[in-house]
Order: structure tokens, then sequence, then C-alpha cells
């Protein structure tokens, strides 16, 4: 009966066996349901644009509270602020130059290179304290100078001597020829006795005459040719070179000395054919000496070329300057220096000028502004030359 009983407990139960249990699980549970099933693939769509949205809503939130008070804060008007301005009156000027600067380069008054007019051997300089004079005999070959003797960067006078050449032959020839001479005039003077008493025939006088020219002519020279071994300074100036040196031979119309002339100076400036046309010769010109501390000096405009340069088409103009020497024998301008030229194109009558800082450019020209009965107004300007900081 027992065994009955629990027999039929166990049919009672019905508990499914382990195979059915798993199928049944595996069946309605959520493996096949998740991978395959409609619904889920539905539902994740659902909850993804469900993400999208609310991700898109809080942008937009963030949006607005960052651009709407930025927008406000752009309309708001600002508060003007008073503006400090400064008046001038401005007066018109009786005269004033208008002037325009080129550069401008110092040149020497005259450079002249002297040059032997005989041949021969330098023997010596000349002596610094020497006045040459030709119509004085000339130095022997044999004498010795004194003292110091001229040296490049000396000052020489006009008529000094600078050298002297040897003299041997030329004194040779210069004492043959008076010796000449001095019998030519002898047997002149018997031939124009003896015609006198009719001794002479007319042919023996002129015979006689002829010859003493000819030996008058002989000496001329001979006495011009011993001069010029003493060669002389034929202006005023510096000795800017002394090419050669005692003992060579030169010959005739080779460089012997070259002087410069700087007691007066040529300043050159080239102008623009546009400036050119305003000023003549007699025009003063001011100059501006920058290695000096922009010391000034004046002088007259002396030359205007009547040709305009080929390649930069500008005009050379000259400006003669005095140089004195001062003290120390220093001079202000020097050949080859740069200076600054102030020439001037004419004289304008009661100009006005203002400050280069009223005015203001506009596309259609300038204007500046002007006080009238305690306001501002705006005034078109045609503009004229800029001096400094008017204009």
């Amino acid at each position: 009966m027992n065994t009955a009983n629990e027999k039929n407990d166990n049919e009672g139960r019905s508990e499914p066996s382990g195979p059915q249990s798993d199928g049944g699980a595996t069946t309605g549970a959520g493996p096949g349901e998740t991978t395959g099933s409609p619904r889920s693939r539905k539902r994740r769509a659902t909850n993804t644009k469900a993400a999208l949205l609310i991700i898109i809503v809080v942008a937009v939130v963030v949006l607005v509270l960052v651009l709407i008070p930025r927008g406000r804060e752009q309309t708001v008007p600002t508060e003007r602020r008073p503006v400090n301005v400064v008046t001038q009156t401005i007066r018109p000027i009786a005269r004033l130059p208008d002037t325009f600067r080129v550069e401008g380069v110092v040149e020497a008054n005259r450079i002249v290179e002297v040059a032997a007019e005989i041949d021969g051997r330098i023997e010596a300089y000349a002596a610094r304290d020497q006045q040459g004079d030709r119509t004085a005999p000339p130095i022997p070959s044999s004498a010795k100078i004194k003292g110091k003797t001229i040296d490049e960067g000396d000052a020489i006078d006009a008529g000094k001597a600078i050298l002297h050449l040897n003299t041997d032959l030329l004194q040779a020839d210069h004492d043959s020829a008076k010796a000449q001479l001095i019998f030519d005039e002898k047997e002149f003077q018997r031939v124009a006795d003896a015609r006198r008493k009719g001794v002479a025939t007319p042919k023996e006088y002129d015979e006689t005459q002829a010859k003493l020219a000819v030996s008058k002519g002989t000496y001329d020279r001979a006495v011009v040719r011993l001069r010029r071994a003493t060669i002389l300074a034929p202006i005023s100036g510096i000795i800017d070179q002394l090419p050669l040196e005692v003992g060579e031979y030169v010959k005739v119309g080779e460089t012997v000395a070259k002087i410069v002339d700087i007691d007066t100076v040529k300043v050159v400036a080239h102008v623009s054919e546009s400036n050119v046309h305003f000023l003549h010769l007699g025009d003063k010109a001011t100059i501006s000496i920058d290695s000096l501390d922009g010391a000034q000096a004046t002088g007259p405009i002396t030359y205007i070329s009547k040709l305009a340069d080929e390649l930069t088409r500008t005009t050379r103009v000259e400006i003669t300057m005095d140089n004195p020497a001062n003290l120390q024998g220093r001079r202000r301008l020097r050949s080859g220096q740069i200076v600054t030229v102030e020439l001037t194109r004419g004289i304008l009558q009661d100009a006005i000028m203002i400050p280069l800082a009223a005015v203001i450019p506009l596309e259609s020209g300038y204007v500046v502004y002007i006080v009238n009965n305690s306001k501002a107004q705006q005034r078109k300007v045609e503009l004229g030359f800029i001096k400094g900081y008017s204009v």
C-alpha cells in the first residue's frame, strides 16, 4: 500500500522531466526574444529616438541661455562720452617762402693740373716761403733749397714756385745764345756805320740786320726755356697732389702738381623738371651741413644747365658759396661733401597754414572742422605744400 500511495503521489505532482523543462525555458524567455523578435527591435528604435530628442532639446536650451543675454547687451545703448577739442586761431602769413629740398654735392671752384712746359729732370721742390718770379733769373741747379719745401696739403699763392727742373743744358743754351747776340749786335753796328759812309753795300746791311734778328730770337727762346725750368702755380689754392719725386724726368705736358681752389666752392644739385622752371640765376639758396650739426650758409645760383640728364631727367644747378678758412686754416666745406640744399619756388602772399593733424582725408578730398557759433562745422579744403607739421 505504501508503494502504491507513493506512486500515486508522484503521478499527482506531474513534475516535468529535465529536458522538457529546459526546452520550455529556452523557448519562452530572453535569448530568442532578444536577437530575433520584431517587438524587441521596435522597442530599441523607440528608445534611440527618445534619447536624440532629449539631446536636441538640451542643446537648444543651452544656445538660448548663451545667446539671448549677449544679444540683449548689444542692444543696450551706450552712453556718449564727451570729446576734448582743442581750437586754434589761424592768421594769414604775409610772406611765406615756398621751398623744397634736394641733396647737393660740394665741388671745388677750380681744379688745375699743372704741367711741365719743357723736358727736364726734377732738381728740387721749392721752399714754402719762396715767391716765384719768371722775370728774375732762375735758380741754378747747383743751388740748395733752404728751409722746408712745399708738400701736399699746403696752401700756395698764384705765381709761387712749385718745383725746379735741372738747368745745366738750358743754361748752356742761354749763354751761347747770349754770346751770339752780342757778336751780331756789334757786327750790325759796324755794317751800319760803313753803310752811312757809303762803304758797305745794301746787301751787306740787310744780311747783318737779319742775322741780328735771328740771334735775338734764339736768345729770347733760351731765356724763356730757362725761366720755365721753375714751374709756378697758375692759381691760388691747395696743393692736392705732387705725383712725382725729386730726380724723376718729366716731359712736356706731363702733370707735376694738382692745385684745388676752394676759397669759393660750387654746390651742385640735380633738380627735377617739375621744379627747375621756378629757379633763376641769382636766386638765393641755403645749404645745411649735416656733418657740422646743421650749420647753414647761403649763396646765389650761378648756373642752370640747359640740358637735362638723359637717365634721371634732372637738371644740374650750381650754387656758388664762399668758403673762407678759419684761424686754424680749416674750411667748412670740402670737395665731395654731401649737403642739403633748400631752394625757393616762390613767395606766397597771405598764406594760410594749419596743423597737419587737423586735416581729415576723405575719399573725395580733405576736410577740416571750424568753430561757428560754438559749434564744429565741416569745411572742404585744398592742400598746398607741407612745411614741417603744417600744411
